[in-house]
């Protein structure tokens, strides 16, 4: 007569058991750990970024104030200042806008010598530098 080989049921429950335990005790931490690194990664990158607005900030206001300063009252102070800050503005402009402000450059250099940038220039050099100012700030 054959044995019975039946399973118990107890048993099967408890292999059961025994098999999501040690799955969950070992997937937890792993699960756990690959989201944590994900947010913290992604926190870093926000970060990153916030920094480098802040500094793109600094810079074209900067930029747009020596601009302002330079055009009232062309000393050389202020036109110092007016050239440093405004060649730190190219690695934030479009390349298709650089000839505008090479130009603008150009002209106004030699405010101090003939006053001859027109108030045209100046606006759209203004207003294209506020405007990008008002995109990073969004």
């Amino acid at each position: 007569m054959p044995e019975n080989t039946s399973v118990d049921l107890n048993t099967v429950v408890a292999v059961i058991a025994l098999v999501v335990s040690l799955t969950g005790t070992i997937l937890s931490p792993i699960i756990t750990s690959v989201i944590n690194n994900r947010h913290q990664r992604k926190m870093f990158q926000l970060s990153e970024k916030s920094s480098l607005d802040k500094e793109k900030q600094h810079i074209l206001v900067e930029c747009i104030s020596n601009i302002g300063a330079a055009y009232v009252q062309a000393s050389p102070e202020n036109m110092d200042a007016f050239g440093k800050s405004f060649h730190c503005v190219y690695a934030f402009v479009s390349t298709d806008k650089w000839s505008m402000l090479d130009d603008f450059y150009a002209k106004f250099i030699l405010l101090p010598f003939d006053g001859k940038v027109e108030p045209s220039d100046l606006a759209e050099v203004i207003h294209y530098l506020t405007g990008l100012l008002k995109e990073i700030s969004q």
